[in-house]
Order: C-alpha cells, then structure tokens, then sequence
C-alpha cells in the first residue's frame, strides 16, 4: 500500500488529489487542502531539518554516543525546525485568509472525468497490492 501510494502521489498533480477528495468522496474542501497542504509540505520540513542540522554541527553540536544522549542531544535540533514550521504555518494561514479561503470559493471547480488510463492504472495498482493474497 506504500508503493501505491507514493506512485499516485510522483503521478498525480496535488491539485487533481484535492479535486478528487472533494468531488468524488464528498469531503470538504477544508480538509482536502489540509491533506494536500500536509503532503505538500513534508519536503519542505525535511529540507529543513536537513539545513538545522547542518547549522547546528557547524556550531559544534555533536550527536555522538549512546541513544539517550543522542536523543537528547536532538533536542537541539528539533527547536529550531519546529519554531521554522511554525512560522511558515502562520504566513500560511495569514496567506489564505487574505485570499478569502474557506468562502465557498472551490465549489466550482470543473469535474474531470476518469479515462481509461486511469482505469487501467487503478486496477493495475488493485491487482499488485492484492497480490500476496491471492498468490
């Protein structure tokens, strides 16, 4: 199911994923956005764990030794890349409350409809995640 999933996501647009969450299996477009806001961000956060701990081993930090102190030498870590996703989740939600987000303004996306690529692709992704079942 992980493949499945991480082929959709490398295959589809988020855009056609959020579209779909709402037209076809009827959630609010709230929560579709925050689905594919989550999905969208996850590089991102790792791209910047990866900078803060760049930045914190040019300052000397070191995360040497057994697994406690490991972990909680991580500490160091983890503040700065939490108070960075937060301040991007506030510029984010200052964003789309100045665009208006939330005032019925996604109900009219046009619906587009499944070919039969699509159909092929899902039962292609059906049948291999089936397969240890059935074999």
């Amino acid at each position: 199911m992980t493949m499945a999933f991480l082929c959709m996501l490398a295959a589809t647009r988020i855009q056609d994923i959020a579209q779909t969450l709402v037209d076809r299996f009827h959630l609010p477009c709230e929560y579709a956005f925050m689905l594919t806001t989550a999905l969208r961000f996850v590089p991102n956060f790792l791209a910047d764990s990866e900078i803060t701990l760049d930045a914190q081993s040019c300052r000397g930090y070191s995360n040497r030794g057994n697994c406690v102190k490991r972990l909680l030498s991580y500490v160091v870590v983890i503040r700065p890349l939490v108070m960075r996703a937060v301040a991007k989740s506030e510029t984010l939600a200052l964003s789309m409350e100045l665009k208006g987000f939330g005032s019925n303004t996604y109900k009219n996306m046009p619906r587009e409809p499944l070919g039969a690529a699509d159909f092929i692709v899902l039962g292609l992704v059906v049948v291999l995640s089936t397969y240890p079942f059935w074999k």
